[in-house]
């Protein structure tokens, strides 16, 4: 855990292995994550009250980037469980007692990543990235969860745009894009429609933006990969 002085405490007592992703559960007791253990790469739930882990996730194929439901209910998470070189999202119960579920269909040669949830349960942020996960060509997305459930493009140009979380009360969107040219920015606009302003809120590069849950304040990784509140 990290203060806000800065203050970093003893690490965690889990196991020794690679954790990636890390999302802490909105109750605060657990965190999701992803992991490669005897090369096989699954979603993970570590309970922060009883120190331990329970894989979420069994499948061969590569399983990861897992996003909490508003109430902790639910897990989305991307995978690669198709023979088309793509990605697809997939929804399970946080404590696994039903087999995962498919959200949408894929597309060849299209990865997905899960980004974010909205607290009114209606939209789920994703990245979709033409190509490789390195080097593709990002996008950001919206998956209703109501209606149709047709995806549609959130930010869709010809720079990458990419990270993107819901302000707690669902009216904005911070994500990261390059656009500037010299380095990742952290940006914020308004959701549903983009078009109604941007604010540039990383002077000097920022990347991995996330909301403080009273949504007065924005916290990134910046160049020097110092935590920032703004």
């Amino acid at each position: 855990w990290l203060d806000r002085a800065g203050k970093s405490s003893d690490p965690l007592p889990t196991h020794p292995g690679s954790f990636a992703t890390l999302r802490l559960s909105p109750n605060g007791k657990a965190f999701a994550f992803y992991e490669t253990l005897n090369g096989n790469t699954d979603v993970s739930i570590y309970d922060l009250e009883r120190n331990s882990t329970t894989r979420l996730t069994t499948d061969a194929s590569l399983d990861g980037y897992p996003v909490w439901s508003p109430d902790g209910e639910q897990i989305v998470f991307s995978s690669a469980r198709s023979n088309t070189g793509s990605t697809q999202l997939f929804i399970k119960p946080s404590n696994g007692a039903i087999p995962e579920q498919p959200l949408g269909t894929t597309e060849p040669g299209t990865q997905v990543v899960a980004r974010d949830w909205s607290q009114d349960r209606r939209y789920i942020l994703f990245e979709k990235i033409l190509g490789a996960i390195t080097g593709g060509q990002y996008d950001i997305w919206v998956l209703p969860m109501k209606g149709d459930g047709k995806p549609f493009a959130y930010l869709s140009t010809p720079f990458t745009e990419s990270q993107a979380t819901f302000s707690p009360n669902g009216q904005w969107v911070a994500y990261v894009s390059n656009e500037s040219g010299s380095a990742d920015q952290v940006y914020v606009q308004p959701f549903p429609d983009p078009s109604k302003g941007k604010w540039h809120i990383s002077p000097n590069g920022g990347v991995y933006p996330r909301w403080k849950r009273d949504g007065k304040e924005i916290y990134y990784l910046d160049r020097e990969r110092r935590i920032v509140a703004v």
